[in-house]
């Protein structure tokens, strides 16, 4: 059997394009912040809300139920070149707490951020531990 490059080449260019882009979406797909919120307690935390400089809206999160995580992707739009992530809310009195969950990212950064909620006292102050993977 001869080997005809002419009826190769085609195959073999369609193949790497296929592969190509296929790659490309798993690496884009991956762009953003990957936020998941555990409630460790035994209340449900609703009015949380995240937030970035030069946000369009703030993101709320909807409510959590007791001893679950809720997962929110982030893929910021908005130009910048540094930024910093915060949750915030409002306690019992209307007072607003905010905490920063991520000091710095970049737009283009992959990351996960795991906020697990410990507590919430009588006065509905929440305490956060927060761990980021980058």
């Amino acid at each position: 059997m001869k080997f005809d490059i002419k009826k190769v080449l085609p195959w073999f260019i369609l193949t790497a394009l296929v592969f190509g882009f296929i790659g490309y979406k798993i690496t884009v797909d991956k762009r953003g912040i990957n936020v998941a919120i555990g409630n460790e307690t035994n209340k449900k935390i609703e009015g949380l809300k995240l937030m970035y400089e030069n946000i369009t809206e703030d993101i709320s999160i909807p409510g959590i139920e007791p001893n679950v995580q809720n997962n929110i992707k982030l893929e910021p739009k908005e130009d910048f070149k540094e930024n910093q992530l915060k949750i915030y809310y409002l306690d019992k009195s209307g007072v607003v707490h905010d905490e920063v969950i991520v000091p710095s990212f970049k737009k283009s950064e992959n990351m996960t951020v795991y906020v697990r909620i410990k507590e919430i006292n009588e006065n509905g102050v929440i305490d956060f531990e927060v761990k980021v993977d980058k």
